[in-house]
């Protein structure tokens, strides 16, 4: 199983779960593989899950 870890924290990232996260939020499969390849991956999938945690969080609030 692949990790990524970050810089900043030095702990393991749950690969396959942000990169299902960053491609489905893409909706682009392939150019995310490429990001996640890159040293920007956590940067990217963090940015991605915090927006996701806030859609989700409307939804909730809203019904």
């Amino acid at each position: 199983m692949h990790t990524h870890r970050s810089s900043r924290t030095g702990t393991a990232l749950p690969w396959t779960k942000d990169k299902w996260l960053v491609a489905h939020l893409c909706n682009q499969v392939l150019e995310c593989e490429v990001i996640l390849s890159s040293q920007e991956a956590y940067m990217h999938t963090h940015t991605h899950s915090l927006q996701f945690k806030r859609m989700q969080w409307r939804k909730k609030t809203r019904s």
